[in-house]
């Protein structure tokens, strides 16, 4: 079995090492149990340096960083996110010493020994003691909890506690909206929506000797007061709708069947291109969404004058470069339709594909999303979909021994014929990835305006979605009806184009997703990994070089010099997001 300890820590630099090694003392002598431990930190007051320093001695420890404030509830969001695939258990608690990390194995086996979804860990239950809280705290949560009872009918008696314990399944059903405090209440009501069971069981509370308290009163009572909304249906006057998983529904519900989006940063032709090809499919009410990101080649103005252009396309500016993950979530979380097609720039969708994609959906209501089945320009298939990566599949990337095997008749012909339905994988790639929009809606939010996750610049954030859907029970498969023309590697702009992906980039994005959904460990052997591809790569590149016609030599100097880069970059100590692409 393995357990996460999740931990929001927001300026609690005094706190978070005497919290931090009674915890590990605690969870070593939780025998047969594995365990990872994430801190969501927030500020500038040196918790993140605390928590680093501590770290490299523990390697499943793991700190996820912003120094903007984004609220309790938004930091939960971020760690439930990253947490492993294979954990089991999800505690969570404050980072002030309020709750005693020594009482987990006691939680952790009540909730596993009972066939319940979620524990509290309770202040108001026979058996528990509560030390030193301000008068305030315990009217207003008081106050809290009866009108909880009222309005829900939860029959809990401590609705506000934030130490608890998960089982991993039942977060999948937990969607909840609230950035601040009142997503502990919230959870409670969404869990009692989705038929989960709860089960409280005493803690000891004491109130904390370090730093400050985050919970003023008016701000505190202002987001528990959130929570009428769910009651009845709207919002107080005065009171701003929240961040909130902006897959709910965003423009009501006359809303087209289905959506395309395109990012694009200098790739005015193959964009023209990809508008034309989808321009051709014949489904009535097609939404298409271009996203130009700071191109400087006059994509928007090439656009403009095209019989392309309004009301066919809806054209989203960035001024700025962003990056394709942030432009990508810019037009998935402003698209309106059922179904969501995030569409590289170089490519083309071909004839009858847009329609043979909705009826995959049409014919499989658990299918949360679909992959179409690239192939290059001179009609040779590309990898479209697969297995979640395994160490082996990371060596292999990274040497291409997969690709000159490829070449070899006998390994075609070993080859599994591909089908004629839609063949189930752990995910596929971005170039063509269609979404669900109800599937998205059923995970958990993140910070941002769409689906994926912005700490990846360019790789990886296609994997990191498929596979959250997987975990909350949806199905992904590549549909072989739905062709697309990939020019790969040609979306990335004046950066990269051809056939080969930037290495660079797609070697340190992976190794931020092994990071984020396997631990430090398997991160470390991930770079392994990939470290020994590479070289072996290097290797056999440089025996081939003395062969290679003049004609191409300037071609493979600069891929092997690519390759040389990418190395050096994974051995740079970095297993926290690497720096957005701007």
């Amino acid at each position: 079995m393995k357990l996460a300890v999740v931990i929001a820590a927001y300026d609690e630099r005094e706190n978070v090492a005497p919290l931090t090694r009674r915890l590990y003392a605690t969870l070593a002598g939780m025998a047969g149990w594995e365990h990872e431990v994430l801190f969501v930190v927030e500020g500038q007051d040196g918790t993140r340096e605390a928590l680093e320093e501590m770290g490299r001695e523990l390697p499943s420890l793991k700190v996820l960083y912003r120094a903007a404030p984004g609220g309790l509830g938004a930091a939960f969001r971020r760690g439930f996110a990253a947490v492993s695939r294979d954990v089991d258990f999800v505690v969570t608690l404050d980072a002030d010493l309020n709750h005693q990390p020594e009482e987990i194995p006691r939680l952790v086996a009540s909730l596993a020994s009972s066939g319940d979804d979620i524990l509290i860990g309770s202040r108001w239950v026979t058996g528990a003691s509560v030390s030193g809280t301000p008068l305030w705290k315990l009217t207003l949560s008081w106050i809290v909890g009866f009108l909880m009872t009222c309005l829900f009918g939860l029959r809990v008696h401590d609705k506000t506690s934030g130490f608890r314990v998960y089982r991993r399944a039942a977060l999948a059903h937990l969607p909840f909206e609230r950035d601040n405090f009142a997503f502990l209440p919230e959870i409670l009501v969404l869990a009692r929506r989705a038929g989960l069971s709860l089960r409280e069981e005493p803690i000891a509370f004491t109130y904390r000797v370090h730093g400050q308290s985050k919970m003023g009163l008016l701000t505190t009572s202002a987001s528990y007061l959130s929570l009428l909304r769910t009651a009845f249906g709207r919002r107080p006057e005065g009171h701003a709708e929240p961040p909130r998983n902006r897959m709910n529904d965003p423009a009501g519900t006359d809303r087209p069947r289905l959506s395309v989006v395109v990012p694009t940063h200098d790739t005015r032709e193959l964009t023209l291109a990809c508008l034309a090809a989808l321009s051709r499919q014949e489904i009535p009410g097609l939404e298409i969404i271009l996203v130009d990101d700071g191109s400087s080649d006059g994509t928007a103005e090439a656009l403009a004058d095209s019989p392309l252009h309004q009301p066919a396309v809806r054209l989203l500016r960035n001024e700025q470069l962003q990056g394709f993950t942030r432009a990508a979530n810019r037009g998935l979380g402003a698209a309106r339709g059922e179904i969501l097609l995030l569409l590289n720039s170089d490519t083309e969708v071909a004839p009858g594909g847009l329609a043979t994609l909705l009826a995959a959906f049409a014919a499989d209501p658990g299918l949360g999303a679909a992959g179409g089945a690239l192939y290059y320009p001179d009609g040779q298939p590309q990898w479209s979909g697969g297995p979640t990566p395994s160490l082996l599949w990371l060596f292999g990337l990274a040497s291409g021994l997969p690709a000159w095997l490829g070449r070899l008749p006998l390994y075609r012909r070993l080859r599994p014929p591909a089908g004629t339905g839609p063949r189930p994988v752990d995910w596929v790639t971005g170039a063509a990835l269609a979404l669900r929009r109800t599937a998205l809606a059923s995970l958990p939010s993140l910070v941002t305006p769409g689906p994926l996750d912005e700490a990846f610049r360019f790789y990886g954030q296609d994997l990191d979605l498929c596979l959250r859907l997987t975990a909350g029970g949806w199905r992904v498969a590549v549909v072989p009806g739905f062709r697309v023309l990939h020019h790969h590697g040609a979306t990335i702009g004046r950066q990269g184009a051809g056939r080969r992906q930037p290495p660079d980039l797609l070697w340190t994005d992976l190794l931020y997703w092994a990071g984020k959904a396997r631990g430090a460990r398997f991160a470390a052997r991930a770079t392994w990994a990939i470290r020994l591809g590479a070289s072996l790569r290097l290797a056999a590149r440089r025996l081939a070089r003395p062969f290679v016609p003049p004609a191409e030599r300037a071609t493979f100097a600069a891929e092997t010099a690519a390759f040389e880069r990418a190395l050096r970059a994974i051995l740079e100590p970095a297993l926290a997001p690497p720096p957005p692409l701007v």
